[in-house]
């Protein structure tokens, strides 16, 4: 899985929004186009292949739960791409799944969406919660970074904006808050089309 795959996709979001922004209702209109796209244009991330305890799985899942190491993260993520040799499904015999009967550790990209509608949040509103989801990528960074056998898993915030062009603000954000070669990058998309 590359880093070109994901922003190919990201790109693509972007064109749809450009042309049809009003097919975005919601932040799940966000996240389940772009898991589409993801599918319906890579034939690697829509393959089954075999879980870690004999069942079958694709690299892409929504609403991820994390814990981290101590068990007190518990942030979900709109979009990840796991490893799917990596996956549990089933318990076993001295094994406890989480909560959400799965468990696993590698994983190539984490994605979270966001979206603004007309009458969504103030300016100062929404970029306080960009600057939110950032802290909260990093934190689950930090959290599973240690197991991830994944060599430069990648994180993304991917925005959508209806109500005002916040990009200059934005790329400030991106400056301040993300660090060069850490994997982490805030994609952003304005329009204003009725």
């Amino acid at each position: 899985m590359t880093r070109n795959l994901i922003k190919n996709s990201i790109n693509h979001l972007f064109k749809i929004f450009s042309e049809y922004p009003n097919i975005f209702l919601t932040e799940e209109d966000v996240r389940c186009h772009l898991f589409n796209i993801l599918v319906n244009n890579n034939s690697e991330l829509s393959e089954p292949r075999k879980t870690k305890d004999g069942s079958f799985s694709i690299p892409v899942h929504s609403e991820v739960r994390w814990y981290g190491l101590s068990g007190k993260l518990r942030y979900r993520s709109d979009i990840v791409l796991l490893e799917p040799t990596n996956l549990r499904v089933k318990g076993q015999a001295g094994l406890r799944l989480p909560s959400k009967s799965y468990g696993f550790n590698y994983y190539y990209a984490i994605i979270e969406t966001k979206l603004r509608r007309t009458n969504g949040y103030s300016d100062k509103k929404f970029l306080a919660t960009i600057k939110e989801d950032i802290s909260k990528l990093k934190r689950i960074k930090e959290e599973t970074e240690d197991y991830n056998k994944i060599k430069g898993p990648i994180y993304y915030l991917v925005c959508l904006d209806k109500k005002h062009n916040l990009g200059s603000d934005v790329k400030g954000i991106t400056k301040l808050m993300i660090k060069p070669r850490k994997n982490i990058f805030l994609e952003y998309a304005f329009q204003n089309k009725g």
